[in-house]
């Protein structure tokens, strides 16, 4: 690999006005946008273990990216409600979303506040991750690093898919900027495999696994980079790699269990309670005095991620809900929300690779190799699909690669201004979408309104729009509203005075409808209180037509005097 030059001053001043851009394009959302379902479950498991030192809260997930989460809300900690705190049983001390009701209340008169300092670090954090792939994309395009690098940082500021999740306090964006971290300080060490680099890359895997649970396939995809990498360069022996990979888990295993302070580490396989078949399996092969080098509740969230993976989610698809994975999920959703000036680019940059030889460099294969992986387990292996949220860590690597591709092809002036043209189309498309991220479609999805048709959840409605809707009730001088909303958050604390009513005993006036709701099985939320709905058709209740719509993700209707609904009761 040649030596990449020093970065060129007006290219850091560039890197500087992009991020800028980035900054004012994100907090739009970050501070207009309502909680949505997984934020308010995020934080409080944060919170509670800065207040306590407990990991049991971690139910689901490490506590790296919540404790970050976290943090400015304890630093900055607003003042409480003086409300009487309802005490969970013991059996709920440490769930997810009984927690999450419990923090809400707890800053009830303060809320969007303490929301909008977590989504600050997140922000920040994206912010460097930027950074990091200006550098990264430097190393791999040496002869046109600054080219690389501020195409790399650009892609990834300013998708309307990634933005839209990194104005959240989400573990999702947590796992994508720390996955990149792992892997650029593994190629760092490829690339200079002493004990130094080494000891860097543990501590990169150590930060992704302490992030996700799904960052354990970088502990399988290692070797195999480290594989292609010995066939590229010959001459790294493969005693250097071993000695730098007993180093690396050395290193790594160090960090998950700093993360947990040490708690539950080194516990006995035979204390273990498992819950997924596959984590059984795995333990039935290990000796039941055998200490497990890893903490309890590291190795109890990651077994009930496998658990509800296994047993699949209810996804929606073009009209279609689903209730297991389909390997045409991801490649659906992609179709109908990536910028058609983004997939021009993608085009671009495969034939660059091809005319220019990239495709036949290490540098492409390290990019490639892991985007792939990630793309297909989640695509063929998970029943669980979440929303395209979950292919984040992919979608950098896959950005990073096309920029290097096109950077690393000098095919011409023309080209790279063709190459220039597209990527300021993709920043234009997601200024045009500012605040509304999470509900961008392309224009093969056709009129954004009626976007509920083709997916939902945190593809489209994840509940983020009740300050609008907010807004929309002060601007009419509505007192109240009928309110069907998807989200985990009773919408009172955001100061919408609502009944929920049944769909058989829909009122004449104005409901509000979140569009989740329609066709597919979700939690509808009435003061507190979750209430199962198996899905609604606003035309056989005879709603009419939606009068207006809030952020694409609330509809509005003015319900006549007799809906279709109040004629069958």
């Amino acid at each position: 690999m040649v030596a990449a030059t020093p970065a060129s001053p007006k290219a850091w001043i560039a890197l500087g006005i992009m991020c800028l851009i980035y900054l004012a394009l994100a907090f739009p959302a970050v501070v207009g946008k309502s909680v949505t379902v997984d934020e308010g479950g995020n934080i409080p498991v944060g919170y509670n273990i800065l207040s306590t030192g407990d990991f049991r809260y971690c139910e689901y997930h490490p506590p790296l990216m919540n404790l970050l989460l976290a943090a400015p809300v304890k630093m900055f900690e607003p003042e409480a409600t003086t409300t009487t705190l309802k005490a969970l049983p013991d059996n709920m001390k440490f769930k997810f979303w009984p927690n999450s009701y419990v923090f809400a209340d707890r800053f009830r008169n303060d809320y969007q506040h303490v929301i909008v300092l977590a989504r600050t670090t997140t922000v920040l954090l994206v912010a460097g991750l930027g950074v990091l792939l200006f550098l990264w994309a430097r190393m791999l395009a040496p002869v046109r690093g600054d080219v690389a690098g501020l195409l790399a940082a650009g892609l990834v500021w300013f998708s309307p898919n990634i933005l839209a999740h990194s104005t959240l306090a989400s573990s999702d964006a947590g796992i994508m900027i720390f996955t990149t971290v792992a892997l650029w300080s593994f190629h760092c060490f490829l690339t200079k495999p002493d004990l130094p680099q080494a000891a860097l890359a543990g501590l990169g895997l150590g930060l992704a696994l302490l992030t996700k649970g799904t960052a354990v396939f970088l502990v399988l995809l290692y070797p195999v980079l480290a594989w292609v990498w010995r066939a590229y360069h010959p001459q790294t022996t493969l005693k250097t790699l071993l000695r730098g990979f007993a180093v690396l888990l050395l290193v790594a295993l160090w960090v998950v269990n700093s993360g947990f302070l040490f708690q539950g580490s080194f516990t006995l396989a035979g204390k273990y309670t498992l819950e997924s078949g596959a984590m059984k399996t795995l333990f039935a092969f290990v000796p039941k005095w055998l200490p497990v080098p890893l903490p309890l509740n590291f190795v109890g969230a990651f077994d009930r991620q496998l658990r509800e993976a296994s047993e699949g989610y209810n996804s929606f698809l073009f009209g279609q809900a689903l209730m297991s994975g389909r390997w045409y999920y991801y490649l659906a959703l992609l179709s109908i929300k990536t910028p058609l000036t983004s997939m021009a680019l993608v085009g671009t940059a495969m034939w660059a690779a091809w005319r220019a030889g990239f495709m036949r460099r290490f540098e492409s294969w390290m990019l490639l190799i892991p985007a792939g992986v990630l793309f297909f387990a989640f695509s063929v292996l998970s029943h669980k699909q979440l929303g395209i949220r979950m292919i984040m860590p992919a979608a950098v690597l896959f950005w990073l690669w096309c920029s290097v591709a096109l950077a690393s092809s000098r095919l011409g002036r023309r080209f790279d201004i063709a190459a220039l043209v597209l990527a300021l189309g993709t920043v234009a498309t997601t200024a045009w979408t500012c605040p509304n991220y999470i509900a961008y479609f392309n224009p093969f999805a056709g009129d954004a309104d009626r976007a509920h048709r083709l997916a939902n959840d945190s593809n489209l409605d994840w509940g983020q729009d009740l300050i609008g809707l907010k807004k929309y009730m002060d601007e009419k001088k509505l007192d109240s509203i009928q309110l069907l909303y998807f989200g985990r958050i009773d919408p009172a604390i955001y100061g919408i005075k609502y009944t929920v009513p049944k769909l058989t005993e829909i009122k004449p006036g104005p409901l509000a409808v979140s569009v989740t709701l329609y066709g597919t099985r979700a939690i509808v939320t009435d003061h507190g209180r979750g209430v199962p709905m198996n899905g609604m058709d606003p035309q056989k209740l005879g709603l009419g037509a939606p009068i207006t719509s809030i952020g694409h993700s609330i509809q509005i209707y003015d319900v006549p005097a007799k809906p279709l609904s109040a004629e069958k009761k």
